[in-house]
């Protein structure tokens, strides 16, 4: 009797674990598809983009989800235009 209540016990456990995972994922991926919408927005060419402000939020957002490759890829654009900057401001 004692084996089944443990049993059930850690069933249930294991069952209500699983549902907060899940709970969890949703909530990320709703929170990277926010952060999609908010940097796929941004015009990297842009003269009236803070360019340093730029970069400092797309390195936290790349923080809390590295392997995203739109996030990569908005990065990358922000450093390359970054680059670009310092580049003619030494040529002249």
């Amino acid at each position: 009797m004692r084996i089944i209540f443990i049993l059930l016990l850690t069933f249930s456990f294991i069952y209500a674990n699983s549902n907060m995972l899940d709970a969890d994922q949703k909530t990320k991926k709703a929170f990277l598809k926010e952060l999609h919408t908010k940097f796929l927005k941004v015009d990297v060419h842009s003269k009236e983009l803070d360019l340093d402000k730029a970069i400092k939020d797309i390195k936290q957002a790349r923080k809390k989800f590295p392997l995203d490759d739109k996030l990569k890829m908005i990065d990358m654009e922000l450093e390359h235009r970054r680059a670009n900057e310092s580049y003619k401001s030494t040529k002249y």
